[in-house]
Parts: structure tokens; C-alpha cells; sequence
């Protein structure tokens, strides 16, 4: 038997006498016109709102309600109108005002202040004299110029407007307006007193000049007598002779500490035959960026100072550096020291060349900084040997340096030496010492290393980071990789050999472990096995602890 089912419809809404049929979402139509039958507030007639739906099923989506918004990149308020779109509300970055006609100025909008600048501030589609709203605050003053010769009369009619009219001059300076051929002189104040003048600081007079003005121009530095046009260029990171390049390169200058002189011939060596240069005042060395086969002998306080990282090479024929005078306080910064073969005599020992890239002996002072002393050799100290002296090296580097005996890398038979921010690495010894090799017999010098690496080196015998004797190597870090890694050596003390009175101190330094070890140990005589961040005080009585 079947079972009658009425079914009333009207206007598209339906009434199932079961309960089921064609309106899933219960909103009262049928899916047959009902544009989403899963959603409950979309349906024909329903109210629309602004969340990127259809909810009154006419096909259209947000019509009448969503906002026309323009996108305002200079954030003044009014948007580019080529950049319009509707959006529900105005969001950061858009503007409900399309009429700027320059949305990269924020000065210029419809509501801007036309001044003389060539732009349409104001959006007016008028520009400076044509808008009759320009603020004529902004305009420049002209002189009346009778008779063409672009000098203006101080006594004549003038003008205010944006651009300048015909006839009339940006000054007021002629002589005699009715005369062409009668005309100001132009001067430029000199302030250094050099005979050229600032080019921005020009007068134009009938009469004598003001003082300290000068009739050439030019001068790209009125504060510098050393610069003007046509002067001599020197190695000072400035455009000296004001050509508009400042690029130093080749060139070499000391400095007096009153006069600059330029010295690029003295130090201009080849390969093979280098320059030797010998200080004969204090003062300061300037060298700039290049490859320069010189070498050079401090005798007085003398600070050589590097521009764009030259290189000074020996070419194998004497120390790069030469200092054996007593009571100097000198400074090496910025440069690359390489091609040195020792010629300094060791412990007075003429058969002990020393310091192939620096020699330093006598009872002065030495600060390295952001020096790179690489590829030297010699006996003892093929890169850098000390003895008396008060060394320091501040982020600087020894490499690849080698020695017929010991410390390839350095050298220390007597003073102090410290290293802040420093790298010792890759350099070889034909005995101790690969590193470093510290030791006296009588003035038990001192090596401090902070924040500071020793690795790669090699020595025959012992001490393939150092070799300490009759000493102390003091090795401090703070947060970091510091210490010493990969060092080898051919028979003891992979990372420091130390004997006869010698004391190693270490304060959180890293002594190598895995494929980082130091070969064959760490420590001479089987002292023990370090690993990262130690704490330990060795001496050659007491071992370790």
C-alpha cells in the first residue's frame, strides 16, 4: 500500500509533510534554488553582508556594501586611483581618497602646499608660476639684467616668481647695468689658507676682495691645506689633489706629525731586490693597497700603517720588519707581512738568523693590529721572533712560516708576548715548537694567549703547537673555539712540549678532541688528556692539576 505524500510548494518554498526532502540546510529552500543548501544563512532574499559571500543567491558577492578603497604607498591619506579595489573596511596601507597624483611623495596630494619645485604639489594639474596658489614665500628674487651680461642691477626693478623672466639675472651684482662689458670678479673663501677657495662659498664684487678670498675655486677640502687641485696625491684615504677619485693605490707617505711627504719611490723594490727603507725621524708610515718588494728598519717611534691591506715582501732576501734599538714604542696595523728570510742574529748569535716577517730585540714596544704575517721563513722565529721586547698581537694572524729549528710561527727567547683575538696555524719547524716556541736561559719570558688559536702546526720533534722552556704560556678563553687544535709533532707533546722549569696554565681553553686532537698527545710526557673548556695548571716538577 503507498503512502500518499502532499507536497505544497510557493514561491519556491516547500513544506515536506515527512519531514525530508530537498532542503538539507533547513532554511526553508529547496537545493533546486538555493545557491549553498549547506549553509543555513545563504538563500534567495537573504540579507547581504560583507564577508566575500553570495548570501542572497543573485550572483553577485558584497554588491552595494563593500567599500572602493585605493592603495597609498607614501601614507598621506590619498591613494593612487589606478590602484582601486573594494575591500570591507580600510586597512593599513589603503586610503578611501584616490586622488594622488604622486603616491611616492607624501608631500604631494590634493590637500599639499604648491611651492616653486618643479612638482604638482597640490594635485591641481598646475605647476609653481602657473598655479595662481603657489606660496610665493617659496619663489626666488630676480634683478633686473639691462644689458645681458647675467648680472643683475642692485638698483633696478625686481621680480619674485618660481621660474626666472627673461631679463632679469639671480644676482644683484653688476657694476654698471648699462654696460655689458662691465662686470663683478668672483672670488671663493679660502679657509686653510691653500689658494683655492670652497666652491660653495663664492662672493662676486666690483671692488677688492673680502680677506681670506681667493680667485680660484675647487678646494674639495677648505679645511685641509694639504688638499687642493693639482696637489701631490698621497696615501691618506682622501681625494688629495680634488680629481674626484680617491683611490690611493701604489702610493706610500710619512708623516712628520707636521709635514706630509710623499715616499712611494723609497719603498718601490722588485722581486728579488727589495727597497730598504730606514726610519730617520718619528712619525707615522702610510702605505697603501698594493704588492710592495720593500723592507723596513725601525729606528725611531715610528707606526706603519696600512690602507686597504697592502702587502710588504722581502722576496726572500732579509726580515720584513727590523727593530733592534731599544725604548721605541712603535705600531704595525693593517698589512700583510710575507717573502721574509731571518737576518736578525738571535740571542746576539749571527749563526741563529731570526724573525724572517718581523725581528724585534731590545728593551721597546711592539702592537700588531690586523697584521698577517705569512710564507716567511729563517732559523729560529720564521715569522715573528722577540727577544727583550713587549710584543702584542690583536687580531692578527701567523701562517705558514717555517723554521730550520724552532717556532715557526714565533718565536720568544726573552720579554713578553701577547696574543688577543689571534690565530697561529699551519706553520713548520724543523724541530720544536711548530707554533710557538717559547724559552730562555735566563730572562724566563712570558706568552699570553686570550681568545686566541693555535692549530695545524708542526714540529719534527717536539711541541706541534708549542715547545715551552725555562717559561710560562698562559692560555685564556672565554666563550668560543680557543685553543689548541690539530697540532703534531714528531715525537711528543702534539699540543705543547713543555721542560726544564717551564709552567703551562690554562683558563677554559680547548685542547682538541675527535679528529681535532692534538698528535701524538696533548702534553709532553703523557701529562694527560685535555678535552674543551679545561682548567688545569701544569709544571715540569708537580705534572698537572
Amino acid at each position: 500500500m503507498s503512502l500518499l505524500v502532499l507536497l505544497v510548494a510557493c514561491k519556491g518554498r516547500i513544506f515536506d509533510l515527512k519531514g525530508t526532502g530537498g532542503d538539507v540546510d533547513g532554511d526553508g529552500y529547496e537545493r533546486s534554488v538555493d545557491c549553498n543548501d549547506t549553509d543555513p544563512e545563504v538563500y534567495p532574499g537573504a540579507e547581504e553582508t560583507c564577508d566575500e559571500r553570495d548570501e542572497d543567491c543573485d550572483g553577485a558577492v558584497d554588491e552595494d556594501i563593500a567599500e572602493v578603497v585605493f592603495l597609498d604607498a607614501d601614507g598621506d591619506g590619498y591613494g593612487d586611483p589606478s590602484s582601486k579595489t573594494t575591500a570591507c573596511s580600510v586597512t593599513e596601507g589603503y586610503t578611501d581618497r584616490g586622488k594622488d597624483c604622486d603616491d611616492t611623495r607624501a608631500e604631494v596630494n590634493p590637500e599639499g602646499r604648491e611651492v616653486c619645485n618643479g612638482w604638482d604639489d597640490d594635485c591641481d594639474g598646475q605647476i609653481d608660476d602657473d598655479d595662481p596658489d603657489v606660496d610665493m614665500a617659496t619663489a626666488t628674487t630676480w634683478y633686473e639684467d639691462k644689458d645681458g651680461d647675467g648680472w643683475g642691477s642692485a638698483t633696478g626693478a625686481t621680480a619674485r616668481s618660481c621660474s626666472q623672466p627673461p631679463g632679469f639675472a639671480d644676482n644683484a651684482d653688476d657694476c654698471n647695468d648699462n654696460e655689458a662689458s662691465v662686470e663683478p670678479t668672483s672670488y671663493w673663501k679660502d679657509g686653510d689658507g691653500d689658494g683655492f677657495g670652497n666652491p660653495d662659498e663664492q662672493v662676486n664684487t666690483c671692488d677688492q676682495p673680502p680677506q681670506d678670498y681667493v680667485d680660484k675655486p675647487g678646494d674639495c677640502d677648505d679645511l685641509d691645506a694639504l688638499t687642493f687641485p693639482g696637489a701631490q696625491e698621497l696615501c691618506d684615504d682622501k681625494d688629495t689633489d680634488c680629481d674626484g677619485n680617491a683611490d690611493d693605490s701604489g702610493l706610500a707617505s710619512f708623516d712628520d706629525l707636521s709635514t706630509w711627504t710623499d715616499v712611494s719611490a723609497d719603498l718601490n723594490g722588485a722581486q728579488g731586490d727589495p727597497a730598504e727603507w730606514i726610519s730617520q725621524e718619528k712619525g707615522v708610515l702610510h702605505i697603501c693597497a698594493g704588492t710592495w718588494f720593500a723592507t723596513l728598519e725601525l729606528r725611531h717611534n715610528v707606526d706603519v700603517v696600512g690602507h686597504d691591506a697592502p702587502v710588504l715582501d722581502a722576496g726572500l732576501v732579509r726580515s720584513v720588519i727590523y727593530l733592534e734599538d731599544g725604548g721605541l714604542d712603535v705600531e704595525l696595523r693593517d698589512l700583510e707581512l710575507t717573502g721574509g728570510e731571518a737576518d736578525g742574529a738571535a740571542l746576539g748569535l749571527s749563526n741563529y738568523p731570526a724573525g724572517g716577517g718581523v725581528f724585534c730585540r731590545g728593551a721597546s714596544t711592539m702592537v700588531l693590529d690586523g697584521v698577517r704575517i705569512q710564507a716567511n721563513q729563517g732559523y729560529i722565529g720564521g715569522g715573528l721572533y722577540v727577544e727583550e721586547c713587549e710584543v702584542s698581537l690583536v687580531d692578527s694572524s701567523v701562517v705558514l712560516n717555517n723554521t730550520i729549528w724552532s717556532g715557526a710561527g714565533i718565536a720568544v727567547t726573552g720579554g713578553s708576548l701577547e696574543l688577543q683575538d689571534s690565530e697561529i696555524f699551519r706553520n713548520d719547524a724543523g724541530n720544536n715548537g711548530g707554533g710557538l716556541y717559547v724559552g730562555d736561559n735566563s730572562s724566563e719570558p712570558q706568552v699570553t694567549l686570550t681568545d686566541s688559536l693555535v692549530h695545524e702546526n708542526s714540529a719534527a720533534l717536539l711541541g706541534g703547537g708549542a715547545s715551552v722552556y725555562l717559561a710560562t704560556l698562559d692560555c685564556t678563553a672565554g666563550t668560543g673555539d680557543f685553543g689548541f687544535f690539530s697540532n703534531t709533532a714528531g715525537e711528543d707533546g702534539g699540543a705543547v712540549h713543555f721542560y726544564e722549569d717551564a709552567t703551562l696554565v690554562s683558563k677554559g681553553c680547548d685542547w682538541g678532541t675527535g679528529s681535532e686532537d692534538n698528535t701524538p698527545n696533548d702534553l709532553s710526557a703523557d701529562s694527560g688528556s685535555f678535552g674543551d673548556d679545561e682548567n688545569f695548571t701544569c709544571t715540569t716538577d708537580g705534572g698537572c692539576n
